[in-house]
């Protein structure tokens, strides 16, 4: 796990502008490098809980979930005895989910993670109980049970969000950063894009006949800013949607070589 890091962290201290362009780019096939980046991210937010500097047992858990928890008195009873209209936790459901985790057990925190229960849902329906937990759990998997990600997978009864974010904490595989073939393609894409990105140019002024100024509206490329005093000819200014990463160029002859 530290070992990984380290060398994402490395990794990425060498290649600060790439991964810049990496984080500012939604494309697909940048994916892998994406998640790598924001494992590392998570990682180091919480690093005592996550490298294992701090190793949790079931009561540091447990701790932790009850100081996040809401009070009761925040819940109603409702007709439905799980949820409340806006599919929150009722005070019902509030009841066991508390009764659980005072006497949460090994088998109590699995069964939780693994999403191995009916009526009692440990999230709270739309109230998000579990929310900022998963990093405890992997915490106690990860250092005290010695889980590896398959052994998640294994356990795993119905896939929730909340197994799946104790899932991403896993050490991902780093193995496309050392390969000068996918960084290749990996650039090339970034390049590419950085292409496609677009910047509206409006330098350029021109001047038409009045007859033609109905004609003129259609166009949307051209924006409407007055008449000359010299002839009362509509000006208009030219809108233009261009890749990024040029400059406009006045005087031709002063830039072109003479051959040309």
């Amino acid at each position: 796990m530290r070992k990984t890091y380290d060398e994402v962290e490395k990794w990425i201290s060498e290649n600060p502008e790439f991964v810049k362009k990496i984080k500012e780019d939604n494309s697909w096939s940048l994916r892998d490098y994406q998640d790598i980046i924001h494992w590392y991210e998570d990682i180091k937010e919480y690093k005592e809980i996550l490298l294992g500097d701090k190793i949790l047992s079931i009561e540091d858990i447990k701790n932790k979930f009850f100081e996040s928890l809401p009070e009761e008195e925040n819940f109603d009873f409702s007709e439905h005895p799980m949820y409340d209209e806006d599919g929150y936790c009722s005070r019902a459901m509030y009841q066991e989910i508390k009764y659980t985790w005072e006497d949460l057990s090994k088998k109590d925190l699995i069964m939780i993670l693994s999403g191995d229960y009916d009526e009692t849902d440990f999230d709270g329906g739309r109230s998000r109980f579990l929310s900022g937990m998963a990093k405890y759990f992997f915490n106690y998997i990860f250092y005290t049970l010695g889980w590896a990600k398959d052994d998640l997978e294994n356990k795993i009864y119905n896939s929730t969000s909340f197994n799946d974010d104790v899932s991403f904490y896993f050490p991902p595989d780093i193995s496309l950063l050392t390969s000068a073939k996918r960084e290749e393609k990996a650039k090339k894409v970034v390049k590419i894009n950085d292409l496609k990105k677009e910047r509206k140019v409006s330098e350029f002024l021109v001047k038409y006949p009045k007859e033609m100024e109905e004609d003129l509206k259609e166009l949307k490329h051209l924006h409407f800013i007055g008449y000359s005093k010299n002839d009362d000819n509509p000006i208009y200014q030219i809108e233009m949607v261009l890749p990024e990463n040029f400059e406009l160029v006045y005087g031709l002859n002063k830039y072109l070589n003479d051959e040309n």
